[in-house]
């Protein structure tokens, strides 16, 4: 038994000795060093490791035992995570390193540098991340969807505080002396800024740590413009309200402590973290900095009686109150649009991720675009009454008509397209999923579902536009013949196509297949597994792996179905292509095949194809805004 465990204690030691190294990552030391300085990052919610380098200085200006304690708590709290196989992006990204990094920064304002000291937060580091774990699988990745933030580091730390004073004082109770530290004690820095800037600008009254501060504004500057503002704005209100605050008996405690640990991380959180950054936001963050100084001043006579710490409870408390508000309601104050915690990154990026899932997303100006419309202003104009006329007289003499339609006939109802200016892809290293990677790699498996439950409540979201009601009526016509489509959104039967004419060659996301016995499944069927913490289903039947029943980049196409899409598009006598960009095969040989056999062929896109030479009529134009103005011409024509 004991050789048993020896053996397991071997292979884990022997895993977190290359916990970070993946088959195509660079050095470990290097690896290690950029999720560092995430998880300090990730304390002022900028997960970019230039941030953490900036925060990691600023603490380095304060105190050196700072720097040493937060680096300990980052360290144990990461490698716990990769013992325990928690979910490998979260690791790289400092989502645990964060709360062990907050853990260390707090074990400095209460305990010197020792041995003992240094196991004992160790040991504590270990417990915040399987807190944390723990309030991650209950809060964040179940139904809930609420963040965890700082809980786990202040848990244990006040846990820390009481084990302590029992086992050596044998009191329950923390003296008020030890709660109030932060304030009273004189830390050493290790980097000497302040003394250095104090001696070039003799006689100059400077605030309390201003080089920290003025660090820690650089580094999420570097981050987001936003967040930055944020930042300046949660400083500047929480300095107010501290003024405006009554007299505690840790005043100092009170004023460090609320401005950097609790109104700064509100401010950013309400505009644009938890919420998308805009006006309604702007002004609600100010109702949230006086909720956090409620917070504040209730924890002050609660704790205050048990002599505990509170550190970043007033933060905490009040996300979660204002999340779960917003999230009880059910239409939520105008304006006020909650993120999911799948889509977070910065506030630049999540206003992006909003306007292209929840708002029409207009076409993105590049200098080739502008300078193209300078040189053809009619294209603003586009499609001309003539273009409209001519695809009329096309369809007109046409009785079976052949449909290929790409990602571009869906983007108007809020579908990204994969290789839009604006990818709501990259955020899930989506260049990762390929087939094999889906079949070897369980981190791969973890991120493509989080990204599917995304894309698919998307699909859900989506309405029909006028491409599809386009095709609607010409089954009506009875002049389709089919549509072969790469969407795999089911938008076109939504419209009222008849399925059988529609041909989804790259699958569909409305049902799921298992890896293992193959069974198809609906959809809709598996969502019961993700409030029950179940984030990479499987086969009801046979525990397989399920995937999609779409194709993933490397797996190979129906070819069956291929061949049965090519068949019906040669033997049509019209081809229009819409919404592709025709650069990928086998689907961009299609317009050439067709050609040789003499279909006329209509493209209609928002750019240029490399088939464009083969086409009878090519209309540089959005295919929903070319269908909206031909169904308005049919309707006249009634």
């Amino acid at each position: 038994m004991l050789l048993n465990l020896r053996d397991k204690l071997q292979g884990v030691l022997g895993e977190a000795a290359g916990w970070i190294k993946a088959p195509d990552s660079g050095p470990n030391a290097l690896q290690a060093a950029v999720i560092v300085l995430r998880s300090y990052g990730q304390v002022v919610f900028a997960a970019h490791a230039v941030s953490g380098l900036f925060l990691l200085i600023a603490l380095a200006t304060i105190s050196r035992s700072t720097v040493w304690f937060s680096l300990v708590g980052i360290a144990a709290a990461s490698l716990s995570a990769y013992a325990f196989r928690a979910e490998r992006s979260f690791i790289r990204q400092g989502i645990f390193g964060f709360n062990g990094a907050l853990l260390g920064i707090f074990w400095s304002w209460y305990f010197t540098v020792s041995i003992v000291s240094v196991l004992l937060l160790v040991v504590m580091a270990v417990i915040v991340y399987l807190v944390q774990s723990f309030l991650m699988n209950k809060l964040s990745l179940g139904r809930f969807n609420l963040p965890v933030m700082s809980l786990p580091s202040v848990i244990v730390l006040i846990a820390s505080l009481l084990i302590v004073y029992w086992l050596v004082y044998n009191a329950w109770l923390i003296p008020a002396s030890a709660i109030y530290r932060m304030g009273g004690y004189a830390a050493e820095p290790l980097i000497p800024m302040e003394g250095v800037l104090k001696s070039l600008l003799p006689g100059l009254p400077l605030p309390r740590h201003v080089v920290a501060w003025l660090l820690i504004f650089t580094g999420i500057l570097i981050c987001s413009r936003i967040s930055a503002f944020a930042a300046a704005l949660g400083a500047l209100s929480g300095y107010a309200i501290t003024r405006m605050l009554p007299a505690t008996t840790g005043v100092l405690y009170t004023s460090d402590l609320f401005i950097g640990f609790n109104a700064i991380p509100v401010s950013i959180g309400l505009l644009g973290v938890f919420l998308v950054a805009n006006g309604p936001a702007f002004f609600f963050t100010f109702a949230g900095l006086v909720v956090c100084s409620v917070f504040w001043l209730l924890l002050i006579q609660l704790f205050g009686l048990l002599n505990f710490p509170f550190l970043t409870l007033p933060f905490n408390l009040t996300i979660l109150a204002v999340l779960i508000t917003l999230k009880k309601m059910n239409s939520p104050p105008a304006g006020l649009y909650p993120v999911p915690l799948e889509v977070i990154t910065t506030p630049e990026q999540i206003i992006l991720w909003h306007k292209n899932n929840i708002l029409p997303r207009a076409a993105v100006k590049t200098p080739e675009t502008v300078a193209q419309l300078l040189l053809h202003p009619s294209r603003l104009f586009r499609p001309s009454r003539e273009e409209i006329n001519a695809v009329q007289v096309l369809v007109d003499g046409a009785e079976k008509i052949a449909v290929l339609s790409g990602a571009g006939t869906s983007t108007e109802s809020g579908i990204p397209d994969f290789r839009g200016h604006y990818n709501f892809w990259r955020k899930f290293g989506a260049e990762d999923f390929t087939y094999q990677n889906f079949l070897n790699r369980e981190d791969v498996r973890a991120r493509y579902w989080a990204m599917e439950r995304q894309f698919y409540a998307m699909i859900l979201r989506a309405r029909v536009n006028p491409t599809h009601q386009a095709a609607k009526w010409l089954d009506d016509q009875n002049r389709l013949s089919c549509i072969v489509t790469q969407n795999v959104d089911g938008l076109f039967q939504k419209a009222g196509v008849n399925p059988e004419k529609v041909i989804e060659i790259h699958g569909t996301e409305h049902q799921v297949r298992c890896l293992n016995c193959g069974a198809i499944g609906n959809r809709q069927d598996i969502e019961t597994m993700f409030p029950a913490g179940i984030y990479i289903p499987y086969c009801y039947a046979c525990y397989g792996w399920l995937k999609p029943a779409t194709v993933l980049m490397g797996e190979e196409l129906d070819k069956v179905l291929f061949e049965s899409a090519l068949s019906k598009i040669l033997s049509s006598d019209l081809l229009i292509i819409m919404g592709t960009s025709l650069q990928v095969d086998p689907v961009a040989s299609i317009p050439a095949l067709a050609w040789k056999k003499g279909i006329p062929i209509i493209i209609i896109n928002s750019t240029p194809t490399p088939q464009n030479h083969l086409s009878k009529l090519f209309i540089h134009c959005p295919t929903g805004k070319f269908f909206r103005k031909f169904l308005r011409q049919v309707e006249k024509r009634r």
